[in-house]
């Protein structure tokens, strides 16, 4: 099976309210490795939400 294959459910609205949040670090208190893994998360789901929210 390729990787072209592999098919994955779009997340919920929740989910990448979630990581903006996350990323974005608006209380000023979610942990740098936190706000990584949201990034590359979002780096990984490669849609246009995704490209927003790493642009905000």
């Amino acid at each position: 099976m390729a990787f072209e294959d592999v098919k994955i459910d779009k997340p919920s609205a929740e989910t990448y309210q979630n990581l903006e949040a996350d990323l974005c670090n608006h209380s000023g208190k979610v942990p740098l490795h936190e706000r990584f893994r949201a990034l590359f998360t979002l780096k990984a789901l490669a849609d246009n939400e995704s490209v927003d929210i790493i642009g905000r």
